[in-house]
């Protein structure tokens, strides 16, 4: 088991600050060590955001992911989506695709699932979503959150896809089928908030908390 983050250290070499937007603060508060991620509404980025910059994640490899997740009771949700959780591409030189075959996002205050995928070998526009799960968001309280995970852009007998997730103990997704993009590289895991601000849009102030990390090969 690799714990990225817990009782307020850095605990995998590979971990590293996003290098865009708000870094995250290290806090012993909510009576716990955590990692606190804000955005400011007025914040010219759109992310405060860490990331396992090690990228060794290639097709037919299976992953699970564990974490604490915070959503204080003034955190606003809006038609835009929030992500604090999610599995970004590695696009090839020649691809321009940037997208996210698996996130967790809050919107609407509902939290939700979703993952996508692209079969074609050099992209450029967005991958074929599907919601796998959209229930309410539960502020106030630490919530255990637990992702097993393999992608493929097919779903194919020797490169196996699929999701299951669980939340505080609960099953929620078993899911088998396409989740990726048809890359070298498989995506890479982020934790913290990304929220895309549009020309002459707003937002509210958000932030959320994240404890006990770990991110394994299985």
């Amino acid at each position: 088991m690799v714990v990225l983050f817990a009782d307020a250290k850095w605990l995998a070499y590979s971990l590293n600050l996003i290098d865009q937007g708000q870094s995250p603060e290290l806090t012993t508060g909510l009576d716990s060590a955590c990692l606190k991620f804000s955005l400011d509404a007025d914040a010219v980025q759109n992310r405060s955001e860490i990331y396992d910059k090690s990228r060794s994640n290639y097709w037919g490899m299976a992953w699970n992911v564990e974490f604490d997740l915070y959503i204080p009771q003034d955190f606003e949700t809006d038609s835009k989506r929030t992500i604090l959780h999610q599995w970004h591409g590695s696009p090839d030189p020649e691809d321009d695709t940037q997208d996210v075959p698996f996130m967790l996002r809050a919107q609407d205050n509902q939290v939700g699932i979703v993952v996508s995928s692209i079969p074609e070998r050099v992209g450029g526009s967005k991958g074929t979503e599907e919601l796998l799960y959209d229930e309410p968001i539960v502020r106030g309280a630490w919530e255990k959150w637990k992702f097993e995970i393999a992608f493929h852009w097919e779903q194919r007998a020797d490169y196996p896809s699929y999701l299951r997730a669980w939340r505080n103990g609960a099953q929620i997704v078993d899911y088998t089928g396409a989740i990726g993009f048809n890359d070298s590289i498989g995506p890479y895991a982020k934790w913290g908030i990304y929220h895309w601000l549009p020309t002459n849009g707003s937002r509210t102030n958000k932030t959320v908390y994240f404890r006990n990390i770990v991110k394994e090969r299985i």
